[in-house]
């Protein structure tokens, strides 16, 4: 639980920025703009009658989102006359990454629905995310690699996705941070309602742009539409972007304290100082512009019979859900809002999911900290021309990203954690099997207290299967037999050193994974070095430990521990790349000395599950020493022909990839 207390709070939150891209996707569980544990209900669907009926909900949602402040203790409910309190309880191996034969592409997590990323390639071209513009490289000849063109935008660039001829930029067109919403810093009050860290009128911009002649890209079309992007999916010709809108309203209160004053009273303050909120500012708008530079009036974003709102207090931000037509950019935007947070986002190739996790504050002060997180899960299924809601549930627990989530024949699988992380005893895993019936998801079958006292740290649903890590001191993987969603059971466990982050699925009979390798030192656990593992699931039941590769010391770093798109595997040649920040110390040190910075690069392995295990096959390196840790930032690794590529902000390395350390050559990009 964290509590607001003058600067301190101010370092808590600044760390909690810094590793909130590792945390969630959007907003942290305990954050957003929902609150508490209400009992849950299914959406009311086209219940707006016009536009003054959404303002005044939206409205009525933030003025009631208001937490009690516990700074002088809980509150003793019989010495509160005001009732209100009572009553708000605050396939084995199915990945586009394989890429075709010439070629591997972006890591996805389920075959058929892309995911943007920061490089995209077709086998020559190389388009390059780099701040505000997209460096477009030919690498036909790897050793004489050129820059054929860039495209700038008005912002800064956030990922891309390629279609065929045609290149979609997602930028950050502006973004606000809330200034001027009423913090009473100097007071410790519970920070669960509003993240003030996200930014509020932010605005993502979608260009699209022919690249029949990668030398003269042409834009089409460009929209920009306010809002926070969250994520976004493409399937076939359908862009879906799923973003966040938070508005810069007037001052008013989020906290209360209930012995001096009631809910009840706050509320009707808060609904005075917001009464002459326009709908305007509560709601996203867009504006579009062709290929000739015509920009439009701006629209709103969704009509108000297309918003969707749960039948209890959610907070006032308003998810969308927008869907761009890349095949005729010219036909209207198709929208859809939800009155409530979005935290996790997972799409299979017939279903978007967004998941919404709060705390539980009244479990938490009555004692039940093994039930402090609850997760909403909302359900829409894609149609020919955008999305439709179809379902809404609640799991209990919290979900660590869209890999703890998987479809398959229509039911969803998600792997929670619940309980307070400070008290470990209280900690227990759990996988739910959840079905859509006439609007609920209804869950038909689970797996209850899994490793408790441990953490997930990887998931991943792949058909009939289910794979599930859980960590304190050791890494038991767990498989899971999910051919019957009503029964669904653990069919295997192994306990191995370290822990894994990110799981892969080779086939149906062998798993690859990126972790930690761990020492225990005076009793505490200490990461060291990367590691890789390959698992045997030939027999379920029994999974095995095949070959283990450990890359490094303690430091040591890969962005493809957090990030799956860093994570380039090529199925076709077996051959796994991976960004690596490598520190190395003696043997003779402490496992609590942080070793020493080296380089960073790429390394390139060939993969054999049945002899070799891990081959290293070399490092396309592209920093050494300390002074050049800062100098290069993300990258991504990509194969095309008998070539691998290091691609990153500043250029492009590369090597033939059976004689790397004979071979590289490199690209510095102009500007």
């Amino acid at each position: 639980m964290i509590k607001k207390t003058g600067p301190t709070f101010y370092w808590i939150c600044l760390l909690i920025m810094l590793f909130l891209p590792v945390l969630f996707t959007g907003c942290s569980a305990n954050g957003g703009t929902e609150i508490g544990n209400p009992i849950f209900q299914d959406f009311e669907m086209g219940t707006f009658s016009n536009n003054e009926d959404l303002r005044a909900y939206i409205l009525d949602q933030y003025a009631k989102t208001v937490l009690p402040d516990y700074t002088y203790g809980p509150v003793m409910l019989p010495d509160i006359s005001d009732d209100s309190l009572a009553e708000e309880p605050g396939t084995g191996e199915s990945e586009d990454s394989a890429g075709g034969d010439d070629h591997s592409d972006t890591n996805l997590q389920e075959e058929g629905v892309d995911e943007s990323d920061l490089v995209k390639n077709d086998g020559r071209y190389i388009y390059i995310a780099r701040n505000d513009r997209v460096a477009i490289v030919d690498a036909e000849n790897p050793a004489a690699m050129r820059e054929k063109a860039a495209i700038t935008v008005d912002g800064s660039v956030d990922s891309l996705y390629l279609y065929g001829d045609t290149l979609v930029i997602l930028f950050v067109k502006d973004a606000g941070y809330r200034n001027n919403w009423n913090y009473p810093l100097e007071a410790e009050v519970m920070d669960i309602g509003y993240c003030y860290w996200i930014p509020v009128n932010s605005k993502i911009g979608v260009r699209i742009v022919t690249v029949t002649d990668p030398a003269l890209p042409v834009t089409v079309a460009e929209t920009v539409i306010e809002g926070n992007l969250i994520s976004s999916r493409r399937i076939g010709g359908k862009l879906h972007l799923i973003q966040q809108f938070l508005p810069d309203l007037p001052p008013f209160e989020y906290a209360y304290d209930p012995h001096r004053e009631s809910l009840s009273s706050v509320t009707a303050s808060n609904q005075q100082k917001l009464e002459k909120t326009p709908l305007a500012d509560l709601v996203p708008g867009y504006t579009t512009m062709d290929g000739n530079g015509k920009e439009s009036e701006e629209i709103q974003l969704v009509s108000y019979d297309d918003f969707y709102k749960p039948g209890v207090t959610s907070g006032g931000s308003v998810v969308t859900i927008t869907t761009i037509d890349l095949d005729d950019p010219a036909k209207p935007l198709e929208s859809k809002g939800v009155v409530a947070d979005a935290h996790t986002i997972y799409a299979s190739p017939s279903a978007l999911y967004l998941a919404s996790t709060r705390w539980d504050e009244t479990q938490y002060q009555e004692g039940a900290y093994s039930d402090v997180y609850r997760t909403y899960l909302y359900q829409f299924s894609f149609t020919e021309s955008g999305v439709t809601a179809t379902g809404t549930g609640e799991i209990s627990g919290k979900i660590l990203n869209q890999f703890s989530l998987g479809e398959y024949e229509d039911v969803l699988r998600v792997a929670t954690t619940n309980g307070d992380t400070w008290l470990g005893d209280s900690v227990t895993n759990s996988v739910y099997c959840i079905k859509a019936n006439e609007g609920r998801l209804n869950v038909i079958g689970e797996i209850k207290d899994i490793a408790k006292g441990e953490t997930i740290y990887a998931a991943r649903f792949m058909g009939k299967r289910g794979y599930l890590v859980t960590f304190v001191q050791t890494d038991p993987l767990f498989t899971l037999d999910l051919s019957d969603p009503t029964h669904p059971v653990i069919a295997g466990e192994l306990k191995v050193p370290g822990y894994s982050t990110y799981l892969h699925p080779l086939s149906d009979d062998y798993l690859l994974t990126i972790g930690q390798d761990v020492s225990i030192f005076d009793g505490a656990v200490l990461p060291q070095g990367v590691q890789l593992c390959i698992f045997d699931i030939r027999d379920f039941s029994n999974p095995t430990l095949l070959f283990q590769e450990t890359i490094g010391s303690r430091g040591t770093y890969s962005e493809a521990l957090y990030n799956h798109k860093a994570f380039t595997y090529w199925a076709s040649k077996n051959l796994l790349a991976i960004p690596v920040d490598l520190y190395e110390e003696s043997s003779e040190s402490p496992a609590d000395t942080w070793g020493t910075y080296l380089y960073s690069g790429l390394y390139v392995y060939r993969i054999d599950p049945e002899s070799a295990g891990f081959s290293h096959l070399g490092t396309l390196k592209r920093g050494q020493g300390a002074n050049d840790y800062y100098s290069y930032g993300w990258s991504r690794g990509l194969f095309m022909g008998d070539y691998v590529f290091d691609v990153g902000p500043d250029g492009v390395r590369s090597a033939a990839y059976e004689s790397i350390e004979s071979t590289q050559s490199s690209l510095t990009l102009s500007y």
